[in-house]
């Protein structure tokens, strides 16, 4: 019965990302146009990297495994939702116009905003992509696609760590190249824009799921990871230097998303949001950083209650300051909010997923006593 769940769940988040990114590509092949050259040499690039993951996937079947324990509910769905992510990532970065405005629309803009330092460390690597921009671009995609392929097919073992250090090292690359330190030298980053960057996120599922088969322990360590993630996230909110409490600063981050490609009752909600955070901007500040920390303090007395608090704030900064990541065309990942949720959701439902489907045993282990 587990497994039969585990399968289903797996099909139905492979139909609702399959749906997401059918509608992402759509917007995408109606307002993006490429030349044609550099779109088939993309995808003939893409093609032999994948045909090249799939070799490499078939190769680590044949690596020995022990036997191992059955794999915990709480890991199981850590697992399937970092893969999924992962693959998501992959065709995201594989959109045509990634390759030229990767550099210009993704990583120029944080860089801009960051101390100079972050331009000089991240310059050879800006040159590189701009050197050889389709080249690199199906790469970086194929990778993250042969990343979540591998973590979704082997479930535990050798096997499934060695996706899953691959999964931390690029996640820390792409935190560092794509997401310019996930913006965390930015004077303004919040968690409402996406501080401290998905890719460090997916890092710290990579570390859980290496570091623990134990899932009490691996429970608590999300707790706590969360806990430092809205405590930092409270103090950057609350900094009088960081702008938040000036109406024009607050205005900006959902105005700016205004222009994206989406259904326009999506901006038309999104240009009322701002223009309520523009005159009522002490207040909405206020009740921010006061959300933050009531999350953070929850999360190490009350976790349960502070779970449910996160996924309600999150979803609504998902949406306000994020656009669901992926919507303008240069949206490379579900920003961080929505691995945030994800894994939330699991903590969340940590004791049922674990726990053992044993009643008709129990039934039957009584009927033998009455016997």
């Amino acid at each position: 019965m587990k497994r039969i769940a585990a399968y289903l769940i797996e099909g139905i988040f492979a139909v609702i990302a399959a749906l997401f990114l059918a509608i992402i590509l759509a917007q995408d092949f109606r307002f993006f146009v490429m030349p044609e050259s550099f779109v088939v040499k993309l995808y003939i690039y893409s093609s032999l990297g994948l045909i090249i993951s799939i070799a490499l996937i078939i190769a680590a079947g044949r690596i020995r495994e022990a036997s191992a324990a059955p794999e915990k509910g709480t890991y199981r769905y850590i697992r399937i939702f970092l893969g999924f992510l992962w693959v998501i990532d992959g065709v995201l970065q594989l959109q045509p116009e990634m390759s030229f405005g990767f550099v210009s629309f993704v990583i120029n803009p944080a860089v801009s905003q960051s101390p100079s330092f972050i331009g000089q460390v991240l310059r050879p690597a800006i040159e590189l992509w701009l050197s050889h921009p389709v080249f690199l671009d199906a790469i970086s995609g194929v990778a993250q696609i042969f990343i979540g392929m591998g973590i979704l097919i082997y479930r535990q073992g050798k096997r499934l760590r060695i996706f899953l250090w691959i999964s931390l090292l690029w996640s820390l690359y792409l935190w560092i190249l794509g997401e310019a330190f996930g913006g965390i030298f930015i004077k303004g980053a919040s968690y409402l824009t996406g501080f401290p960057g998905s890719a460090l996120i997916y890092a710290v599922i990579s570390i859980l799921l290496i570091s623990y088969s134990d899932t009490g322990a691996l429970k608590r360590d999300i707790a706590a990871f969360m806990a430092g993630l809205f405590t930092i996230s409270t103090v950057l909110q609350a900094i009088p230097q960081y702008g938040f409490w000036k109406a024009e600063n607050l205005f900006n981050i959902p105005s700016s998303l205004v222009i994206n490609q989406q259904p326009l009752i999506l901006s038309e909600w999104l240009r009322a949001i701002s223009l309520s955070f523009y005159y009522h901007d002490m207040v909405w500040n206020l009740a921010f950083v006061v959300a933050m920390a009531a999350t953070a303090i929850l999360w190490i007395i009350r976790p349960k209650i502070s779970a449910l608090l996160t996924i309600i704030f999150s979803l609504f900064v998902w949406f306000v300051g994020q656009d669901f990541g992926v919507l303008g065309g240069y949206g490379t990942d579900p920003n961080t909010a929505l691995p945030v949720i994800l894994l939330t959701i699991v903590f969340l439902l940590h004791e049922r997923l674990d726990a053992p489907l044993n009643i008709l045993q129990l039934d039957f282990s009584r009927a033998d006593q009455q016997i």
